[in-house]
């Protein structure tokens, strides 16, 4: 029998792409065994502990098309040296064929890119899906009750620098939902505002109807939910990982930074390890010279990223839009 592990060296956010390719080539594979590991070298960033780790496998090991979850070591000179896997059975020992997902796989080509180093056991058609999903026991709930959830303080300001973007905006939400006159609740999700496992934040995150927050593993985990999702961009374009552009189920929109405040061409993120990089938007992922969230650039006339220049009216727009396609 055929054993195929998959291999991810970032974060939750690229595991949750990553899951999905796997589910892609176990769909044209029923019969192989199909594995998905961690490294010792993971860090799950809302938990910057050791128990991050145990965290996202708890998740993973929830998706019924992964046969078995696990951590990977590699050598200093990047050779697998172990796996330990959750089944110790013997067609679990041998491992047939090792795809790995690298860098950040999701900024070029979409959610399409996880699919980038699996693309040769997969059809073509299979490679372009781009849809996600996600497994989780919660059920979804059909009461009258509007739930909206939000990215708390800790993903805000580590991604944005704006504290006094996101309460302003839980006004906005507060006062819009008011004016419907029906009930409502507003969710913060985050380590720093609930004493919950991962698992628990997306079970909980599962019933929500909205969720609001800069692009990263919890918009990711929405989309794949089934929950509308508000997504503020980072200094990448929009279109390469955000779910409004990835995703053919929900309502999704993307918020990128404004123009006045753009360099207009992605100067901070064109220098890649790739030659072709500025002219070439295909999968396969060189790394960027700058991060996701840079708090300053050189390219703008402020000297800011253009990640710093969000503001309310913008978000107004869609979360109205939202409540009219919904409410009204």
């Amino acid at each position: 029998m055929t054993h195929t592990l998959f291999i991810n060296t970032q974060a939750f956010g690229d595991c949750i792409l990553g899951i999905n390719a796997a589910r892609r080539y176990k769909e044209e594979h029923p019969d192989h065994i199909v594995s998905y590991c961690l490294t010792r070298q993971f860090n799950l960033t809302t938990n910057d502990g050791p128990g991050g780790v145990g965290e996202v496998l708890e998740v993973l090991q929830g998706q019924s098309w992964l046969d078995s979850v696990g951590v990977a070591t590699f050598s200093p000179q990047g050779q697998i040296q172990g796996v330990k896997l959750n089944r110790e059975e013997p067609e679990f020992k041998s491992i047939d064929n090792v795809i790995m997902h690298y860098r950040w796989f999701s900024d070029l080509g979409i959610s399409k890119s996880a699919n980038f180093e699996v693309r040769e056991h997969i059809s073509e058609h299979t490679l372009q899906e781009s849809d996600i999903v996600l497994e989780t026991p919660s059920e979804k709930v059909g009461d009258e009750v509007i739930r909206v959830g939000i990215a708390g303080p800790l993903d805000w300001n580590r991604k944005l620098q704006s504290e006094s973007l996101r309460i302003d905006i839980l006004q906005l939400i507060k006062s819009e939902l008011e004016s419907l006159h029906r009930p409502y609740e507003i969710n913060l999700f985050g380590v720093e505002v609930a004493n919950f496992t991962l698992a628990q934040s997306i079970q909980l995150l599962n019933r929500q109807d909205l969720f609001i927050a800069p692009i990263g593993s919890l918009i990711h985990a929405s989309a794949a939910l089934d929950v509308d999702t508000i997504t503020f961009g980072s200094v990448f374009p929009v279109e390469y990982d955000c779910p409004e552009h990835y995703m053919s189920r929900g309502w999704h929109k993307s918020i990128s930074a404004k123009p006045e405040n753009h360099c207009g061409s992605y100067n901070c993120v064109v220098p890649k390890n790739s030659t072709t990089a500025d002219i070439d938007r295909s999968p396969g992922n060189p790394k960027a010279e700058f991060g996701f969230w840079p708090r300053n650039c050189p390219f703008t006339e402020s000297k800011l990223s253009c990640t710093k220049s969000y503001s309310l009216d913008q978000f107004e727009a869609q979360f109205k839009e939202w409540i009219n396609v919904k409410y009204k």
